[in-house]
């Protein structure tokens, strides 16, 4: 399920009212279609929404860094041998998917990795920041534009020549990253 309403996006598109039956279910595809996209191009996830993500994370350092950012809540981490290492104490910085573990007064991880289970993405509308909402918005119009016959973005978002980028890709562009993947 998507992050931004169909009708808020409705209202976006200025339609006369919120469309309902196969109208409504078609913009929710095309709003789910663009929030996925947008969450593939900036590494977030396969959605901007709450994500499930099982990584290995290297240890031996100061912290662990997650892959997907932002992180919404960590659940479990297990060192090699499968032992659960308590979440308590640990210093956990959501916005950059970093985890900080202080043994005997010293800030390392002592084993070689970790497997980490967490929550990554935007836990709901109030939390996507207000570029990722109207980017969603946007990249929602060119698409439903693209599905009734209008100009349809490219494939990969640009031509074979390189020159120019969809209008989705551009607005994509202008967001902030937040993941590495």
């Amino acid at each position: 399920m998507s992050l931004v309403p169909a009708p808020d996006v409705a209202a976006w598109l200025k339609y006369p009212a919120t469309p309902t039956g196969a109208e409504l279910t078609k913009l929710q595809e095309t709003i789910d279609s663009a929030e996925s996209y947008i969450a593939s191009k900036k590494g977030i996830g396969p959605a901007l929404g709450p994500n499930t993500v099982v990584q290995r994370a290297v240890g031996l350092g100061e912290v662990l860094t997650l892959n997907r950012n932002p992180v919404i809540s960590v659940t479990s981490i297990t060192d090699p041998q499968g032992t659960v290492v308590s979440l308590t104490g640990l210093d956990v910085n959501l916005a950059h998917g970093l985890i900080g573990y202080t043994l005997f007064g010293y800030g390392c991880w002592p084993m070689p990795w970790y497997t980490v289970t967490y929550q990554a993405g935007f836990a709901n509308f109030a939390a996507l920041p207000h570029n990722y909402q109207q980017a969603v918005r946007e990249v929602t119009r060119e698409f439903w534009g693209a599905q009734r016959g209008g100009s349809r973005p490219s494939a990969g978002g640009a031509p074979d020549d390189g020159t120019a980028r969809s209008e989705a890709d551009r607005i994509i562009a202008t967001l902030p990253s937040y993941g590495f993947a």
